[in-house]
């Protein structure tokens, strides 16, 4: 039997899909893609503090772990193509957050957090149950959505 060989920590975030599935632990992790693997909830992995991307586009999913809400230099998060229906106030908490990408969901409601995204460069929501948009700061106003 041949023993199983990780990359180097270095090369962890060129991982992605199975391969990023079969690792035991995700610590040194920088950029999380699991799009369409057709998961219906993730692994109990943590990736690395100084997380960048994390996307899961076109799975079943209905909520990620919480330590995504608390990784300060994510700056892309793609969560399209899932079953979300809510999202939490923590999302206010990604100042750096440059891409997100809510696409193709069940949301009928955002939080009103979006003022403190300031570095927030695109917002995709398509193809959700959206009637308005939050008002904070100036940043939505307020308006249905068609």
């Amino acid at each position: 039997m041949s023993a199983v060989t990780l990359p180097t920590h270095q090369h962890l975030s060129d991982l992605r899909g199975a391969a990023l599935l079969n690792l035991p632990d995700w610590s040194g992790v920088r950029r999380v893609n699991l799009d369409g693997l057709g998961l219906d909830a993730l692994p109990e992995r943590e990736a690395a503090p100084d997380l960048t991307a994390f996307s899961v586009y076109d799975n079943a999913l209905t909520g990620v772990p919480g330590w995504v809400w608390t990784r300060p230099e994510l700056r892309t998060l793609n969560l399209s193509a899932n079953r979300f229906t809510a999202l939490p106030d923590a999302l206010g908490d990604l100042r750096e957050l440059r891409m997100l990408d809510l696409g193709h969901n069940e949301l009928v409601g955002l939080p009103d957090v979006f003022g403190g995204l300031g570095r927030l460069a695109f917002l995709y929501l398509s193809h959700n149950r959206l009637t308005e948009l939050p008002v904070d700061e100036g940043t939505f106003n307020a308006c249905p959505v068609r």
